[in-house]
């Protein structure tokens, strides 16, 4: 009896293989970008710049992003994914506190980090002179965040974890919670300043029990 031959597996695990390469290489070129955009603002950003960075062709540049304005825009977008993740909700919380404690000290930790920071500087020196850079990076990173918490907050909500008295709340405690968040300890840090008391981890505590003060379902 002649055996059949082993399936040929190499057709299927080549487009695998090709898309892991270029996902590999796109986020190389999208770190390259940073490092020159965060160094030299991004007027002064050249798609040249970023291919010889990135050591790929212009040619292969351009097979990846149209223009400088959409590699900005996913360059600010990558501080975005570990915020996002930390947005799972468990399916117990036996503590509400501990839990948006730990969702505040992650946009903290990322507001405050120094890629961050200096990407916050280079917006805000280029954004009067390239306005469409100061929209990339508020949509990108400040509307989204403020899109993700209001959707937190709603699940929270139906979840019987906060309570809100109409639609519209939950949008209110988002902004006013980031903005909690965002405060006097991220301005310091933007401009240089030595941080002043209290702390950013007593910021935190009083914003969170500031939440579940107005808005948690035992205070109403």
């Amino acid at each position: 009896m002649i055996l059949p031959p082993p399936p040929d597996n190499s057709t299927s695990l080549a487009p695998r293989s090709r898309n892991n390469a270029r996902k590999s290489k796109r986020i190389k070129i999208l770190e390259a970008a940073m490092e020159i955009f965060l160094h030299r603002g991004y007027a002064m950003t050249s798609m040249d710049a970023i291919a010889s960075r990135a050591a790929v062709s212009k040619s292969t540049l351009y097979g990846y992003f149209s223009s400088k304005r959409e590699i900005f825009g996913d360059v600010v977008s990558l501080g975005v994914a570990p915020f996002a993740a930390s947005f799972s909700i468990p399916e117990r919380i036996d503590d509400l506190r501990h839990c948006l404690k730990n969702i505040a000290n992650s946009y903290c930790a990322i507001i405050c980090a120094p890629d961050s920071l200096a990407m916050y500087r280079a917006v805000l020196a280029e954004a009067p002179k390239q306005p469409e850079i100061g929209t990339i990076f508020y949509n990108a990173r400040i509307a989204d965040a403020r899109t993700r918490i209001t959707s937190l907050f709603r699940s929270l909500s139906y979840r019987s974890l906060l309570y809100f008295q109409s639609d519209d709340e939950p949008e209110i405690a988002s902004d006013l919670f980031l903005s909690m968040l965002s405060g006097a300890q991220h301005q310091t840090a933007l401009f240089g300043v030595a941080a002043q008391n209290p702390t950013l981890a007593q910021r935190m505590e009083m914003a969170v029990d500031l939440l579940i003060c107005r808005f948690g379902c035992g205070g109403n």
